[in-house]
């Protein structure tokens, strides 16, 4: 993979926590680590926009008739199942 070269300044606590974390072995170089914390970080946020959108479908869907009765099927359905696993000691 080719790497892009970037600066930034980093207030001195940040810059002596980047050192820290490297000498504590959580990754072989501080470079590795801003790698690792962002990738991270942008999948956090991937996520979290993916929770949204379903969240979003969720609400439309429960203002639908036709999936509002189909859940009530369902769960009718299953309910008894559910009685039977839920109610055990």
């Amino acid at each position: 993979m080719k790497s892009v070269s970037k600066t930034f300044r980093l207030s001195p606590g940040t810059a002596r926590a980047l050192s820290d974390l490297v000498a504590w072995g959580r990754a072989t170089s501080q470079a590795a680590l801003v790698e690792d914390l962002v990738q991270r970080e942008a999948l956090r946020m991937r996520l979290l926009q993916e929770e949204e959108r379903m969240d979003q479908a969720w609400r439309e869907a429960s203002q639908d008739p036709l999936f509002v009765r189909d859940m009530a099927a369902v769960e009718a359905d299953f309910g008894p199942l559910d009685a039977e696993v839920w109610n055990r000691s």
